[in-house]
């Protein structure tokens, strides 16, 4: 060791104090090598010039270059020095230049030989390096993929390729000096390239780093890995769930993309937790969010892949492109969390904070932040949310909402028709605001899809054309479809999910409860101990899932099947539906029927009611958005119509000023009056009613408030007698259960296990007032008309049913003004095939329209009810001044139901059924003795 250390002292004291030509070769060596040794700083620098936008912070985005250039840069390096070599003939080599300039005789030529062999090596790495790392910065800028490099102990790497690099150049002296005129070149060249590929190889390490507590919480926030092997169908035959010897409903077989997926999406992808290639959806709008007023509306997500989509399209959004994102959902805080864990494993800097909920936003407002995303729920951005976002033109808020880039809109389209009449109001005011702080934005949504989901995204954002983009899975999930056994419903006790999950989460295996009907609560399912997720949902998620449907929600999930993503190991997902027995259950579940209309194009999402042209609810909104910010009067007249404007601002609006805005209906700028702003008005409130008149519904025993109902139905809402759900509890009205007085119902509470009512109700219409020209559709040998009124309905409720009691008082009535949609045939009809048809309608829309079957009602009318017009039926909206079932049922939609009806009818299986049968026929129509089904059969064109 010592000898090794003299003989490096003495190698560098000749270094120092050699004679003035050796000097001159040294200074001039060094010379060329410093442009060698700096060129990964040099190449660093122009790749974070040339850095694709939006991924972080520009000296981690410049340091991907450095990934291939070492490599590339070694390889025309070597090749620079065979040239040179080959051209040189071993005359001397490169280094003859050298001798020339310091007059050194040729005894000195083979030292300076073994330099030659540097030398090249040395201009390639100074030339080349630099030019590789910006020919990868342009190919990143312009493919925008984004390769997720992962260093384990990244800062001990780099300070060990440092220190390396630093001995490596020491040994290059000492060899330089030592080695004679027979020692390989080889050895130099080796020598020489160690120290700029470790260097390299320390900036790229330490830029990708990602510190131990992150991967730490990313690894904990780690999906379940569930196992594979249990037997689900087994456990459910097993304690009876499952018929002995039934099939499942639908198998759905997945795909696999084929190769593996590069590139950003295929990243984010991955990074939100999801296995498999991305789907083409996330493709094709990766591509298309350059552009603003702009919308999509991805349709038939279940549960699980929407969290996915969502969480890798934010992450695309806020990392690639640098956008600001508005999320409206009603989980924000999920939402907020999966996000962040995205961040968390795709290495990725904070591009600012992300917030969840008004007041998180309010904080980050006041302390100068611009978050990357917001997340907000309905009820907060209603209540404060807008109005913090709108804000004054100094604000940090303002500032923010200026920047918003896209505004992302988790189901839009679900919940009841009020919960979705003041959703859309709410993003109309969001719109507004938006448009007040001159955003240009886009829009993503996630639905049911079709027409009418389309559409409501459309009038929430006017101005803004949206199309449906379906998700296009390249990877999904096999899926089997199972049917509850109705007898599974009646042993008592739990209710039926929580029995039915028990053994598979016992099995230490994860299940997801569906109950988009509200018919549970989380209490009431809990299994201690258990993996257990509920969602209001399609539920789809864990090994295995348990929900409770409708006829609409039937018809959605079934859509869903083909969009779920698959499972870490594979496996296959069972899908367990609980649906009551009725005539539209059985056709659709019978002879794989459900499979058969979705593949011929004709099981249609189901249709979310939208009432903005109610204008009591529309009033409400129109004064909240006056409260929000300084609005207007074009836009608002855009938005909310002129009559109503003028209504609330006065026929002719008072102007305090004028701005150069860009309206809805407009894509260029102008100068338009503004509206003053509204302080004294009072704050809008999401109600569960559409008057500001309500009856509270109060348990009797504690005095909590279930409820609210319009003061002018509660009598017919809640009549005597009536049994209702508020999740897992149930409730009944007894009689003189009204305190007029205190405006509110004292309800009692019942066992779980009590059968719920129905109302038996009496319907007359008066005052109609024509409001859609009537028109005639034909297909085929169907025909009917259609119309619109608006009219006084007196409805009666003379009793109620309970399972197979039924129960009739006095008659109880509401009086109140509607929309009606009135269906029209001109084929005869007697009384009885008229009735027939209009209940069957009524049981058919609930699978057609996201609905309560009390929301809307059907029943027949003679001719004469309007001038012209033959006899039909009516279908009534059962919410003051209407919500949107008029609009809802176009003459589209009427064709699909009277089919059904038609379908339901004339293919019932049931042995020696003439006139109708539980099979194919309403419950009450068989009560009454009223049917008919060949008189409705050939009234809709069967022959």
């Amino acid at each position: 060791m010592s000898e090794l250390v003299g003989q490096l002292v003495n190698a560098l004291s000749e270094l120092v104090w050699d004679s003035a030509g050796v000097r001159l070769k040294i200074v001039l060596w060094a010379v060329l090598w410093l442009p060698a040794l700096l060129s990964p700083l040099v190449g660093w620098l122009f790749a974070m010039l040339l850095a694709p936008p939006g991924r972080g912070s520009r000296w981690r985005r410049g340091a991907e270059a450095l990934g291939w250039a070492p490599a590339v840069a070694l390889a025309l390096a070597l090749l620079l020095r065979f040239v040179v070599f080959a051209a040189g003939g071993g005359g001397g080599g490169p280094a003859v230049w050298l001798d020339a300039l310091s007059g050194l005789d040729s005894a000195s030529a083979v030292r300076w030989n073994l330099a030659a062999a540097l030398v090249p090596v040395s201009l390639g790495y100074a030339l080349f390096f630099p030019l590789v790392c910006v020919g990868t910065g342009v190919a990143n800028r312009m493919r925008r993929r984004s390769r997720a490099y992962r260093v384990p102990l990244g800062l001990l790497v780099a300070a060990v390729t440092l220190v390396g690099s630093l001995v490596s150049l020491i040994g290059l002296l000492w060899v330089f000096y030592d080695m004679d005129s027979q020692s390989s070149h080889a050895l130099l060249d080796a020598m020489a390239l160690l120290p700029i590929a470790l260097i390299a190889w320390a900036i790229w390490a330490a830029t990708k780093w990602e510190p131990l507590e992150q991967r730490q919480r990313a690894d904990r926030a780690a999906p379940v890995q569930v196992q594979a092997g249990l037997d689900v169908v087994a456990l459910w035959r097993s304690i009876g769930v499952l018929p002995r010897q039934g099939r499942a409903l639908d198998k759905r077989e997945g795909v696999r993309a084929a190769g593996p997926m590069v590139g950003a999406a295929a990243a984010a992808w991955r990074h939100a937790g999801a296995p498999g290639a991305p789907p083409g959806a996330l493709d094709a709008l990766f591509d298309a969010w350059r552009e603003p007023d702009r919308g999509w509306l991805v349709p038939d997500l279940p549960d699980p892949t929407e969290r996915l989509f969502l969480a890798s399209a934010l992450l695309l959004a806020i990392r690639e492109h640098g956008i600001p994102c508005l999320v409206v959902t009603d989980r924000p805080e999920e939402l907020c969390r999966e996000l962040e864990q995205a961040m968390h494993k795709s290495g990725a800097w904070s591009c600012g904070p992300l917030v969840a909920g008004a007041e998180a936003l309010r904080s980050a407002f006041a302390g100068g932040q611009l978050p990357a995303a917001a997340f907000l729920d309905v009820t907060d951005l209603s209540a404060d949310g807008i109005r913090t976002l709108a804000g004054r033109r100094s604000d940090t808020g303002a500032l923010w909402t200026r920047g918003v880039g896209l505004v992302f809109l988790s189901r839009v389209d679900r919940g009841t028709p009020l919960e979705v009449t003041h959703r859309a109001f709410v993003l109309q005011r969001l719109g507004l605001a938006l448009r007040a702080r001159e955003a240009r934005w886009s829009v993503l949504a996630t639905g049911f899809g079709g027409n009418r989901s389309r559409a409501l995204v459309d009038k929430a954002f006017p101005g803004i054309t949206v199309r449906n983009v379906p998700l296009a899975p390249r990877t999904s999930a096999d899926v089997q479809v199972w049917l509850a056994d109705p007898r599974f419903y009646d042993r008592g006790g739990d209710p039926w999910v929580k029995r039915a999950a028990a053994p598979v989460v016992q099995e230490q295996r994860r299940v997801s409860v569906g109950d988009p009907l509200g018919a549970f609560g989380r209490t009431g399912i809990d299994i201690w101990g258990a993996d257990l997720h509920l969602v209001r949902d399609v539920a789809l998620d864990g090994l295995a899932s348990v929900s409770e449907l409708d006829e609409a929600w039937l018809v959605a999930a079934f859509r869903s099947l083909g969009n779920r993503v698959p499972l870490e190991d594979d496996a296959t997902h069972h899908a367990l539906w609980g649906l009551k027995d009725n005539p539209v259950v059985r056709f659709l579940t019978r002879n794989k029927n459900l499979k058969g209309l979705f593949q011929e194009g004709e099981l249609h999402p189901p249709r979310p009611l939208l009432g903005t042209d109610n204008s009591l609810v529309a009033k409400t909104h129109l004064e909240a958005a006056l409260r929000e910010c300084q609005q207007d009067v074009h836009s608002l007249e855009d938005v909310f119509g002129r009559a109503l404007v003028e209504q609330v601002l006065g026929h002719k609006p008072s102007i305090v000023g004028h701005a150069v805005r860009r309206r809805p209906s407009q894509k260029q700028p102008s100068r338009v009056p503004l509206a003053p702003f509204r302080q004294d008005l009072a704050a809008a409130t999401l109600r569960d009613t559409v008057t500001s008149k309500v009856m509270q519904i109060k348990h009797a025993n504690s005095g909590e408030i279930l409820g609210e109902v319009d003061r002018i139905c509660a009598a017919t809402r809640y009549y005597p007698g009536r049994v209702f759900a508020v999740g897992e509890h149930r409730y009944r009205v007894p009689f003189q259960a009204y305190d007029d007085k205190r405006d509110q119902i004292l309800v009692e509470p019942v066992p779980p296990t009590h059968a719920l009512t129905r109302p038996l109700l009496s319907i007359q219409v008066s005052d109609p007032t024509l409001v859609v020209a009537p028109q005639r559709f034909q297909e085929d040998d169907l025909s009917f008309h259609l119309a619109t009124f608006e009219a006084m309905v007196r409805e009666q409720v003379v009793g109620f049913t309970m399972e197979d009691n039924e129960r009739s008082y006095e008659p109880i009535t509401a009086t109140y003004r509607t929309v009606v949609r009135g269906v029209f045939f001109d084929s005869p009809m007697d009384d009885n095939t008229l009735y027939h048809l209009a209940r069957s309608v009524d049981a058919v829309l609930v699978a057609h329209l996201f609905a309560h079957e009390e929301d809307i009602e059907v029943f027949p009318i003679p001719a004469g009810f309007h001038a012209g017009l033959p006899h039909g039926f009516l279908v009534i909206d059962r919410f003051i001044r209407g919500m949107g079932v008029a609009d809802a049922l176009d003459d589209l939609a009427v064709r699909d139901v009277l089919v059904w009806v038609r379908a339901i009818l004339y293919r019932c299986s049931q042995p020696q059924c003439e006139a109708g049968c539980p099979g194919c026929t309403p419950e009450e129509v068989l009560r009454a003795g009223r049917e008919n089904r060949m008189g409705v059969v050939r009234a809709l064109g069967v022959r």
